[in-house]
Order: structure tokens, then C-alpha cells, then sequence
């Protein structure tokens, strides 16, 4: 059985990132050399966090600050997303 794929824009794609909270959630996205990003991840997760902060707001940046199962943290650019997986759902991201 293949799951319909629904179509939503980046803030709602942000919108429902931020909604898993820590569940694990798979995102597909253009990284900044031009190849294709694929990852499971999880936010809220504090293992290894020093409470010194960034230097900058990810977001400010159109980054989502994430934590990639096995391997730790990493950036999701949002502004190139393409696709999600999260709440049992599949997620199409629109252009624009």
C-alpha cells in the first residue's frame, strides 16, 4: 500500500518538524555543494550539548539544528528542503 503524499509549503514543513518533538523524523533536502541529503533524525536531543550556544541562529540562516541517528548534529537547510517523513505521514515540499 503506498502512502499519499501530501503537498505543503516550507513553514509548514518547519511547522511540523518542530511538532515532533523528539520522535524521529526523515527529511530530504540539496545540500550547499548541490548533492541530495537524505537523514532520520530527532531534535531536542541534549546528549553532548554544553550550554555554550552557537555563535549564530541557525534559523536566521534557514537552518533547523538536528541530531542524525549514529551520528550527531547536523544543519537541515530549509530553504532546499524537498521532502518529509514524520507522524506516520509523507510530506512533498513546494517551491516557494
Amino acid at each position: 500500500e503506498t502512502m499519499t503524499m501530501k503537498t505543503i509549503t516550507r513553514e509548514e514543513a518547519i511547522q511540523v518538524i518542530k511538532a515532533q518533538g523528539n520522535l524521529v523524523f526523515g527529511v530530504t533536502f540539496v545540500k550547499k555543494d548541490g548533492k541530495k541529503r537524505e537523514m532520520a533524525c530527532r531534535r531536542r536531543v541534549t546528549k553532548g550539548v554544553t550550554g555554550k550556544g552557537m555563535r549564530y541562529n541557525p534559523e536566521d540562516r534557514g537552518l533547523l539544528t538536528v541530531f542524525e541517528m549514529r551520528k550527531g548534529f547536523r544543519m537541515v537547510n530549509t530553504e532546499t528542503l524537498t521532502s518529509l517523513r514524520a507522524g506516520g505521514e509523507r510530506y512533498r515540499v513546494k517551491e516557494g
